[in-house]
């Protein structure tokens, strides 16, 4: 007998819960796609976007600046003095949310963040813009592949190769790197 027979099964990828997200989404203020659209047409709000750079640059709220979250104690001073609210977002919100909390005593501007992210403003069928415009932190939250940097891709690809080849002997006259090599001698 099959012992799932008349149970109910789940199926799609297993929910995670992101520590935190529940309170951070208690503390902060939130603000609807159109509402969000209306101001930006009155030039009376800044756009900040914490997706990762290739999710921003693949299609973001026209005219937002980008940012990595881990960089923003940094990068966030051309934005830190703008009249109007920074609204935060991210891909589906969330970063975005636990993000706010810590940038409040950084800016005396409110921070909303867009409910649903810029996921949502795209589903209600809201323009996006595609690039790396307005980029605050220089891009480096991802690995490029070989056919993304600039110059010739077997170039790259070989200059990857060589750099992984070469990462034993580096990391053998690294004093610093606590690395044993188990596998050879």
């Amino acid at each position: 007998s099959d012992l799932l027979e008349g149970a109910t099964l789940e199926s799609g990828p297993e929910p995670r819960e992101v520590l935190g997200l529940a309170e951070a989404r208690r503390a902060v203020e939130t603000i609807a796609s159109e509402a969000l659209q209306a101001m930006l047409a009155e030039g009376g709000a800044d756009v900040l976007d914490l997706a990762r750079s290739d999710r921003f640059a693949a299609g973001h709220i026209r005219g937002a600046f980008w940012a990595m979250r881990a960089r923003l104690p940094n990068d966030l001073d051309p934005l830190a003095t703008g009249t109007g609210p920074l609204v935060l977002t991210s891909e589906d919100g969330a970063l975005a949310v636990l993000a706010a909390p810590e940038l409040a005593g950084r800016t005396g501007r409110a921070l909303p963040v867009l409910e649903g992210g810029t996921e949502a403003w795209a589903a209600r069928g809201l323009p996006l813009a595609r690039g790396m415009e307005n980029a605050l932190s220089p891009v480096e939250d991802r690995w490029l592949l070989s056919d993304e940097r600039p110059g010739d891709v077997n170039a790259n690809m070989q200059a990857y190769i060589d750099w992984e080849t070469d990462l034993y002997d580096t990391t053998r006259r690294d004093h610093e790197a606590r690395f044993r090599n188990l596998l050879w001698a």
